[in-house]
């Protein structure tokens, strides 16, 4: 290894958490708490030294992954922040979909991009934006026609890597 990849690699990583990754056996016997602990600093830096490289993103509209939730509804992550505990995504919501009422753990927001969206007795159509403090609750979300929406929220668990 040469002077250049250790700088490189203690500039992602503190010498503690260094040293513990490369004295321990492939097998190491830590406390779970410990364990748990090095993941999210080892995360935690990897996030941190990743924004730093690429300070802007950019996914084209063809780009991405679309994760089927539910008959009718797929999601497209655009970006987790597990510092923060906030993702950005988009969901496509194909006519017909519906999604249960729910309780928003976390603050959340949601522009309609296309098509149209029922919220109970709400009705938002293409550029309208809807905000959705958290705790507050809010019925069934329905679409006719089919709609894409961006939502920002907390991240949710699925989104975690394991």
């Amino acid at each position: 290894m040469t002077e250049q990849d250790k700088v490189n690699q203690e500039t992602v990583l503190d010498r503690e958490t260094l040293e513990l990754l490369g004295s321990a056996p492939a097998t190491a016997d830590l406390p779970a708490r410990r364990l748990a602990q090095l993941r999210d600093t080892v995360l935690r830096r990897i996030d941190e030294e990743q924004a730093l490289a690429t300070p802007l993103v950019t996914i084209r509209g063809d780009e991405g992954a679309w994760t089927d939730l539910m008959p009718l509804v797929a999601k497209k992550i655009l970006n987790v922040n597990l510092k923060t505990g906030i993702e950005s995504y988009l969901m496509r919501l194909l006519p017909g979909a519906t999604l249960d009422g729910h309780r928003h753990d976390e603050d959340e927001l949601c522009i309609v991009l296309e098509g149209e969206v029922s919220i109970d007795e709400l009705h938002l159509k293409a550029g309208d934006y809807h905000y959705a403090r958290k705790g507050s609750w809010h019925g069934c979300a329905s679409t006719v026609h089919g709609a894409l929406i961006f939502l920002q929220s907390g991240v949710q668990p699925a989104a975690v890597p394991a």
